[in-house]
């Protein structure tokens, strides 16, 4: 009555649906992302904008489409498409997100995320991270899924290292440059 009183336009609501696990049950945790917290998904490697594009994707199909920001989600919006049927959490679909996240993401938006990973995930790749700017470079440059990252360093690095000399940076694109041509063919 009182949004009628001072001419406000009548509120539309909408049924969002629920995110559920494999049982329909609503999500709560998963086996590897952990409980369904923001925090949670982010220590493992999700951008907020990969896990925002998923969930908004599934409020109102296709899942596959990428939101690479919230304008580019309320221009594309209409509210006849929200689906009113629950959705299954899908972590192949949020994997797709979070890789288009990581491939238009910034050298800032990167690194924090990376950074986040680390910190969850190993604290001394942290710290070698924080301490090398080269091989900061080299993981931006090919924006790997974070947990391929570790793996990178830990294939490229030992006990003690600190900055390489410029023949071991080479090395280390050689190996790197080989490593994606392998996962492409």
């Amino acid at each position: 009555m009182i949004r009628n009183a001072l001419d406000f336009p009548p509120l539309i609501y909408v049924h969002a649906p629920l995110l559920v696990n494999d049982e329909g049950k609503r999500f709560l945790k998963h086996d590897y992302y952990g409980d369904s917290t923001y925090q949670d998904f982010l220590l493992r490697g999700i951008l907020p904008r990969g896990l925002f594009s998923y969930l908004v994707s599934g409020l109102c199909g296709p899942s596959e489409k990428f939101y690479p920001s919230l304008d580019e989600f309320a221009s594309n919006l209409e509210l006849s498409r929200i689906s009113t049927a629950n959705v299954r959490f899908a972590p192949q679909v949020l994997e797709h997100h979070n890789k288009n996240a990581l491939l238009s993401s910034s050298r800032e938006e990167y690194m924090e995320g990376l950074k986040r990973y680390f910190f969850w995930k190993n604290p001394d790749l942290l710290r070698l991270v924080d301490e090398n700017s080269i091989i900061v470079d080299i993981l931006f440059e090919k924006k790997r899924k974070f947990y391929e990252s570790e793996n990178i360093i830990r294939d490229l690095t030992f006990n003690g290292f600190e900055n390489p000399e410029p023949e071991l940076e080479k090395v280390i694109r050689l190996v790197l440059a080989l490593q994606m041509d392998e996962k492409e063919i």
